[in-house]
C-alpha cells in the first residue's frame, strides 16, 4: 500500500540544504534495510518562502534529481510557494452550481441545507492552517458567504 512521507526542514543557509540532504538520504537508507521502495517519478520539492529569492538547492534521491513545483496538494489543500492556500476558488465554483441548480428552489431551508453541506466545509476544512494569514483571505472569506446571502436574497425577492 502506497504511503506518503514528508520531510522538511527550515532552510537559513546552504548548510541547512545539505542537513536535509543527509535526511533524505538516511530515509532512503532505512526504506532500503526495511524492504521499502521510494518512488522518485512521484517525489517533489517545495520551498515555502516570502521573500522573492529562495534557496533553490537541487536535491538528489538516488542519484535522480527531485522536481521542484510550486503548489503542493497536502491533504486536500493546495499550497504555493507563497504559503497561499487555494480553497476558495473551489468554494466559488461550489456556490455557483448551488445558484444553477436551485434558482426555481423555493425552500430557504433547501438551499442553507446545500450550503453547509457543500461550501462551508470547503472553506473551514484546514481553516486551522490558513485562517486569517493575509487580509485577502479574510475578504475572499467573507465574498464567498456575501455572494451566498445575495443569492438567497435575490431568489426569494423575485418569489
Amino acid at each position: 500500500m502506497p504511503t506518503t512521507s514528508k520531510i522538511y526542514r527550515e532552510i537559513k543557509s546552504p548548510y541547512d540544504s545539505w542537513v536535509l540532504q543527509s535526511d533524505m538520504n538516511n530515509v532512503r537508507v532505512w526504506c532500503i534495510s526495511n524492504y521499502m521502495n521510494l518512488n522518485v517519478n512521484q517525489t517533489r520539492v517545495i520551498s515555502f518562502c516570502r521573500k522573492t529569492n529562495c534557496h533553490g538547492f537541487d536535491y538528489k534521491l538516488s542519484e535522480s534529481s527531485i522536481r521542484r513545483t510550486d503548489c503542493i496538494r497536502d491533504l486536500g489543500v493546495l499550497i504555493d510557494t507563497n504559503i497561499h492556500f487555494h480553497i476558495f476558488s473551489r468554494a466559488v465554483g461550489l456556490l455557483g452550481l448551488i445558484w444553477t441548480v436551485t434558482v426555481h428552489f423555493s425552500s430557504l431551508h433547501s438551499l442553507r441545507t446545500l450550503y453547509c453541506i457543500l461550501v462551508r466545509p470547503q472553506l473551514q476544512y484546514a481553516s486551522v492552517a490558513w485562517n486569517y494569514i493575509t487580509s485577502s483571505d479574510v475578504c475572499k472569506l467573507g465574498r464567498v458567504h456575501r455572494s451566498f446571502c445575495l443569492f438567497v436574497i435575490i431568489v426569494f425577492s423575485v418569489t
